[in-house]
């Protein structure tokens, strides 16, 4: 992977686009070593998009948010029903991917929030002590930038809602970790995450507000809403929202809920990346229509 990094980062010169490039070819190989136990996820993923569409009208755009290398997108019960593609991802190296989908196609290569690179710009100008970074992180996320904006007949947000503010959370560690040691934050993780939740939960809100702005009439949501660390041969569990407090049921203006629906993905387990931690993830599927 390393040497796949190298070549897509000569490519694709960008900065900013460093950390999606690492991402999307941490995904395609975890992915491709961990398939017999995601592919429970992807064939539950594919089928709730099925469902979401043959229950809907199509039309003629699609807008996917989080498109990636399309290793969850039900390509073939969504393509026949639209005559073009709105594909959203931030990792350049995705739109290779996307040729050949049957139809026409706009890729669109950006942050979905807007804001991710400049507040790791912020987090770089700033010195000070421990707890003056912490509150700088609490600070830094003033809802100032405008994220990306979009329009469809129908949308799809696509495992990408919980990945915004995970993104935002590796953004402090690893500041911090240059400027204080990964030893030092390792051990004040539950300080300096509480300092990033501000952030990370004004991304989950904005992800929201983004969706309901699109004035889709039918989006279908698929995210994480709960993480579950088991240890001991699952004897001991420790359990976390994703979403911090925001229910997608619920909170998108002007949309009600048609359906949802929900299963488990063992992203992790035991044994596989680690001999004594395993991590399941709680996966729901929102599908909501305009009012």
């Amino acid at each position: 992977m390393f040497f796949r990094y190298l070549a897509a980062r000569l490519r694709h010169r960008d900065p900013a686009a460093a950390r999606y490039l690492r991402q999307g070819l941490g995904i395609e190989e975890r992915a491709r070593k961990l398939r017999r136990f995601w592919a429970s996820h992807l064939e539950r993923t594919k089928a709730a998009q099925k469902r979401w569409i043959d229950e809907s009208d199509g039309g003629i755009d699609l807008a996917v948010l989080g498109a990636g290398r399309l290793i969850d997108f039900a390509n073939d019960a969504l393509a026949p029903r639209f005559q073009r593609l709105l594909m959203i991802d931030a990792d350049p190296s995705s739109a290779s991917h996307w040729r050949g989908l049957g139809i026409e196609v706009e890729p669109r290569i950006g942050d979905l929030t807007g804001c991710s690179h400049r507040w790791q710009q912020e987090l770089n100008r700033f010195h000070g002590g421990w707890p003056e970074h912490l509150e700088h992180v609490r600070q830094i996320v003033q809802p100032t930038d405008h994220a990306m904006s979009f329009s469809a007949d129908a949308v799809l947000s696509l495992n990408v809602m919980s990945q915004l503010p995970i993104a935002w959370q590796d953004c402090v560690e690893d500041h911090l970790a240059r400027r204080f040691g990964a030893r030092h934050v390792r051990s004040r993780e539950e300080e300096w995450l509480a300092a990033a939740e501000p952030g990370a939960r004004w991304m989950v809100e904005q992800h929201v507000a983004a969706l309901a702005a699109s004035n889709a009439g039918s989006i279908l949501l698929i995210t994480d809403v709960e993480y579950t660390d088991y240890h001991d041969g699952g004897q001991r569990a420790e359990v976390s929202p994703a979403l911090y407090g925001v229910d997608p049921a619920t909170a998108l203006p002007g949309y009600i809920l048609r359906w949802q629906d929900s299963w488990q993905w063992d992203i992790s387990p035991i044994g596989i990346e680690s001999p004594a931690c395993g991590t399941l993830h709680r996966v729901a599927a929102f599908a909501l229509d305009r009012t």
